[in-house]
């Protein structure tokens, strides 16, 4: 498919934003383990509705940067992205992860199958229910969360523990501006998710590796369902951009070639207006 086509097709899988109530949390807890091999290792989480008779659906947020930290937010509902999952019902999951440039691929890899693991671990503590996992993740962040979403379940791999013994999938996955294919870059490009100063340095085993469509691609099953959101002008590889479009397009040909549920936005002035209400309905809608 011609990806003038593919985008055509993508764009008509949104669905159209309702009206959203106000901001508000009931419950906050600040650095909760997730692990124990470093102090970044920590997640904060917020819920709209603790007592709430049916457990929350529950959304994950992996910014970008690798620093590993999430942006200091005490109160999320100041946060557009943020707000408007809380005032959708969700339960709200901001972690930290190791930093990648003295802890590289694949360890924060394995600290986002971790998170996911310590939410549906305590799920009914935390009453946010576990076949309802959002793993939402930007740029950089996005390596990690599509290799959580398409790479492997590692479910009893990494230990045996209770949390180990979780599925580490994640029921759909939202990816912005995030890479899809590492071997579609230039070697100019940073390297620190790899632990090097740039992807020249970078073995290309490593690269499809660490590239999440490239797991997409070759998984026996159908990938999760996944919402896109790039920006910009759609370049041609070695992409100089690490955000190019291109990467959106091409995450969206492997993905719906595999027959997996794909929502879209795309914003070709450069200029991101995510509408993040739609993104929920689409969540929603998928996982009532």
């Amino acid at each position: 498919m011609k990806f003038a086509a593919l985008l055509t097709a993508l764009l008509t899988l949104s669905i159209a934003p309702r009206g959203q109530a106000a901001c508000g949390f009931q419950t906050a807890l600040f650095d909760v383990p997730y692990d124990t091999q470093h102090a970044q290792q920590v997640l904060d989480f917020f819920h709209p509705s603790p007592g709430a008779a049916d457990p929350a659906p529950v959304a994950i947020w992996l910014p970008g940067g690798f620093s590993g930290l999430q942006p200091a937010t005490a109160d999320p509902c100041q946060v557009p992205l943020l707000a408007a999952f809380l005032s959708r019902g969700f339960a709200l999951v901001l972690p930290d992860i190791r930093p990648s440039l003295t802890h590289p691929f694949p360890l924060p890899l394995f600290d986002g199958a971790r998170i996911v693991q310590t939410v549906r671990h305590n799920a009914a503590a935390w009453n946010v229910d576990p076949q309802r996992v959002f793993l939402m993740a930007r740029s950089s962040g996005g390596l990690v969360g599509g290799g959580v979403a398409f790479g492997l379940d590692f479910q009893g791999i990494l230990g045996t523990d209770a949390v180990s013994l979780q599925s580490s999938r994640p029921n759909a996955v939202y990816l912005a501006s995030a890479v899809s294919n590492v071997l579609a870059l230039a070697n100019t490009i940073e390297g620190t998710y790899f632990g090097q100063p740039t992807l020249a340095t970078v073995p290309d085993s490593a690269k499809q590796y660490g590239s999440p469509n490239w797991w997409a691609a070759v998984s026996p099953s159908v990938p999760i369902p996944t919402y896109l959101v790039y920006k910009g002008a759609i370049g041609t590889p070695p992409l100089a951009d690490s955000h190019d479009a291109w990467l959106g397009l091409d995450y969206g040909l492997t993905l719906l070639s595999r027959g997996a549920t794909v929502g879209f936005q795309y914003f070709p002035t450069g200029v991101d207006a995510t509408n993040f209400d739609a993104v929920a309905t689409w969540f929603l809608t998928l996982f009532p």
